[in-house]
């Protein structure tokens, strides 16, 4: 969960998720990744093109954030692609 904090959702999918600040897919090489991600659309949109395309997005949902906002919000599930040797080191 990359800049979005939900404890039902950790919960839902058996614990596994991990909270994750926001530009960590800017700040991290992308070797160390997690293969899933759940993401914000706005920390989605603060991604690099170079790193986006290392990454399929694979459903997308909107919804209201009650506990936060209370705005309309939009969260992207990613799955991260093979990397190939010369994806090493992404700016």
């Amino acid at each position: 969960m990359v800049g979005y904090t939900e404890p039902s959702l950790a919960f839902y999918q058996g614990g596994g998720a991990r909270e994750k600040f926001e530009n960590y897919l800017m700040k991290n090489q992308p070797e160390s990744w997690f293969d899933w991600i759940v993401i914000d659309d706005t920390d989605w949109r603060a991604v690099s093109p170079q790193r986006k395309v290392l990454l399929e997005e694979v459903a997308s949902e909107q919804g209201i954030a009650y506990a936060a906002t209370g705005k309309a919000e939009t969260i992207l599930v990613l799955h991260k692609l093979p990397m190939l040797s010369s994806d090493v080191n992404v700016k």
